[in-house]
C-alpha cells in the first residue's frame, strides 16, 4: 500500500481493512466500557483516510454495524480530520466516497452531520 508521500506500507489495504472491521463490529461493545471507543477509533481512521491508506467507504461494509453505530462513528473521523487537517480535508474525503450520508445517517443523525458540515462550509453534494 503506498500512503502520503509515497510511503510504503508493510501490510496490505486489505488487511488494514480487515483489522479495523473487527474492531468496529466491536464497536458498540466496546463503548460499554471505554465510551470514547468511537472516538478513538475515529481519530486512528482519520488519519489513515487522509493519507489514502483507507476509503472512508469501508465503514458501510462491516458487518454487524448498524446505521446508528454507523452514523456515529462517522461523525467521530469527520471530526476528527477536521480537527487535524481543516474543513478542506473533510470535504475531499466527503466528495471522494462513496457513502450516502443521508441514508447512513438517518434521521437526527443526518441532520447533526449536515448541520456540523455547514459549520465547517463543507457540502454533502
Amino acid at each position: 500500500v503506498q500512503g502520503a508521500g509515497g510511503a510504503t506500507v508493510v501490510c496490505s489495504d486489505g488487511e488494514v481493512q480487515c483489522a479495523f472491521q473487527a474492531v468496529l463490529s466491536q464497536l458498540q461493545d466496546l463503548e460499554i466500557d471505554v465510551p470514547r471507543a468511537g472516538v478513538y477509533l475515529g481519530e486512528l481512521v482519520a488519519r489513515c483516510t487522509g493519507q489514502g491508506l483507507i476509503p472512508l467507504s469501508f465503514v458501510q461494509r462491516v458487518p454487524g454495524l448498524d446505521d446508528k453505530s454507523c452514523g456515529k462513528f462517522l461523525l467521530h473521523v469527520i471530526n476528527s480530520v477536521s480537527e487535524a487537517e481543516g474543513a478542506s480535508a473533510v470535504q475531499a474525503i466527503v466528495s471522494n466516497t462513496s457513502i450516502d450520508f443521508r441514508s447512513a445517517l438517518g434521521g437526527g443523525r443526518h441532520t447533526e452531520l449536515t448541520a456540523y458540515l455547514e459549520k465547517l462550509g463543507v457540502s454533502l453534494s
